[in-house]
C-alpha cells in the first residue's frame, strides 16, 4: 500500500480523505495541498509538491472491460485534448566484454546503440499495433537516451514521448523501451545469450485528468 505522510522536514497541513463508509478496501485519493513525502517500503522516498485534485480518485476496476467482462477500447471522445508527456526506462545487463564491444561500436553488427535508438522510436510509433486496446496516436516527438554503467556492465534506455491528444503516451514510451532493449539483445546475442532485460517501468507522466505522476520506484533516498 502507498503511504502518504507529511514531510518531517517541513511544516505541512496536508489532509487525506477517509476510507469509504462501507468499510470496503477502496480508499479515496490523498488530497494534499502541501509538500509531502511518499514512502514505499524502506528503500524509496519521493518528495512531491503537486496538489492532487479530487477527480483523481483511485480506480477500483479495470477500464478495458465492459459491464459484461468483454474487452473494449476505452471511449476517450469526451476527454479534452491536452499536451501529454511520458518518460519510461529499462536496463539490459551483460558480460563486461559485451559491454566494452557495444561501447566501442565493435559488436560485429555495427553501431548497436544507433540501431536500437531507431528501433525504439519505431516501437513508440507502432505501440497501438502491438498492444490490442492501445489507441493509435499522432505522436509529436520521441527521444531516446542511453546511460552506461561500466561497473555493472549495464545499459539503460530512457524514452521520452510527447503528443497532444485525449489519451496518454505511457504505452508508447514503454513500447519504445522494450523494443529498443530487445534490439540490443538481438544484435549481441551471438556473443552473449545471457543478457538480462529488466526494470522496465514508467518514470513520469504529465497531462490529462490524472495530472502529473512521478514514480517513486527506483528513486532512492
Amino acid at each position: 500500500m502507498l503511504v502518504a505522510q507529511c514531510c518531517q522536514r517541513r511544516q505541512c497541513s496536508g489532509k487525506a480523505n477517509q476510507p469509504y463508509k462501507d468499510n470496503s478496501t477502496r480508499h479515496r485519493d490523498m488530497i494534499l495541498e502541501c509538500e509531502y513525502s511518499l514512502t514505499i517500503g524502506p528503500e524509496y522516498q519521493l518528495v512531491c509538491s503537486t496538489s492532487l485534485g479530487s477527480d483523481q480518485s483511485v480506480k477500483t476496476s479495470f477500464s478495458h472491460f465492459d459491464k459484461n467482462g468483454q474487452a473494449i477500447m476505452v471511449d476517450v471522445s469526451e476527454k479534452p485534448e491536452s499536451h501529454r508527456i511520458a518518460i519510461a526506462s529499462g536496463t539490459i545487463s551483460m558480460l563486461p566484454a559485451t559491454f566494452r564491444r557495444i561501447s566501442k561500436g565493435k559488436s560485429g553488427k555495427g553501431d548497436v546503440l544507433g540501431v536500437a535508438r531507431i528501433a525504439a522510436i519505431q516501437g513508440a510509433k507502432r505501440a497501438s499495433e502491438l498492444i490490442p486496446l492501445c489507441h493509435p496516436l499522432q505522436i509529436s516527438k520521441v527521444s531516446i537516451d542511453f546511460e552506461r554503467d561500466s561497473t555493472r556492465s549495464q545499459l539503460s534506455l530512457i524514452a521520452t514521448v510527447s503528443a497532444t491528444g485525449r489519451t496518454g503516451v505511457e504505452m508508447e514510451a514503454l513500447a519504445a523501451v522494450s523494443i529498443g532493449l530487445l534490439t540490443v539483445y538481438d544484435m549481441c546475442k551471438a556473443i552473449d545469450r545471457g543478457m538480462r532485460i529488466e526494470s522496465i517501468f514508467l518514470r513520469e507522466k504529465s497531462g490529462g485528468r490524472s495530472g502529473h505522476f512521478l514514480n517513486p520506484i527506483g528513486i532512492s533516498k
